[in-house]
């Protein structure tokens, strides 16, 4: 069951790690002082739109976790 677990959450955690590295090179860029307003609102809505990506990649990691745990137990 621990294996199933892990071959099913592993695309999750590479996505994960993915969206990670986005935010911080978006992050990076919405620290220049050269930016436009224009420019700074389109990373803003990028970072955005990103975080919300990865907190529901983590919320399905969430769920596989709790649907593991009571055939674990069973």
């Amino acid at each position: 069951m621990l294996a199933d677990l892990e071959a099913a959450s592993q695309p999750l955690q590479d996505r994960i790690d993915q969206i990670d590295v986005q935010l911080q090179e978006l992050q990076r860029q919405l620290l220049e002082e050269q930016l436009s307003d224009s420019e700074r609102a389109s990373l803003q809505i990028e970072f955005n739109s990103l975080l919300t990506q990865r907190g529901s990649f983590e919320q399905r990691l969430d769920d596989l976790v709790l649907v593991a745990q009571p055939a674990e137990r069973g």
